[in-house]
């Protein structure tokens, strides 16, 4: 007969996961702390840093972002990027909506970003290019014929679907008078 062997399991307080090692099972869901500033995190958060921390790491690359990005008034703005909108808070706005997006704010900001145009549309030449290069044979052509026809789709398509979106940029900053 098998000689049986008696083990010993921990589990966790919190989630109920067994481990044969008491000090997992301690850890488990134990407070972790801070590897900035060496605060407790707390049992349920799975960053490596505290709320204070990852706040103030935010700011700071935002300063540098804010830095490295071209500063225009809001005149500046609209001459150059008439039709663009802007960006503050998670949120996208018309340069005419300002004061309405700011009256419920206590304190205007001292800038807001700028957004960058993208239009929206199938470039035929990108589609037969990843088709081309897609194939596992050694050489491979569209023959004319096919060219002239994902060229006359995209263009149907692109006249249909075809779309102009904004999305935030961070290389243009407005800077908003007091």
């Amino acid at each position: 007969m098998k000689e049986v062997i008696e083990a010993t399991i921990y589990k966790c307080g919190y989630c109920g996961d067994a481990y044969y090692d008491k000090n997992k099972a301690i850890a488990c869901h134990s407070d972790r702390l801070c590897s900035v500033c060496g605060e407790p995190i707390g049992k349920r958060d799975y960053y490596l840093s505290c709320e204070k921390c990852r706040e103030t790491k935010a700011k700071e690359l935002e300063e540098k972002v804010f830095e490295k990005a071209e500063k225009l008034t809001l005149e500046e703005y609209c001459d150059r990027f008439p039709d663009n909108f802007c960006w503050y808070d998670e949120d996208y706005f018309t340069v005419d909506d300002i004061e309405i997006k700011f009256e419920d704010y206590d304190e205007i900001p001292k800038y807001i970003w700028g957004t960058e145009k993208l239009e929206i549309a199938l470039d035929p030449y990108s589609i037969i290019e990843d088709f081309e290069e897609s194939t596992e044979l050694d050489y491979f052509d569209l023959d004319k014929e096919a060219v002239e026809d994902i060229v006359d789709f995209c263009k149907t398509w692109n006249a249909k679907h075809y779309q102009i979106v904004y999305t935030q940029s961070n290389k243009v900053v407005i800077l908003l008078e007091d």
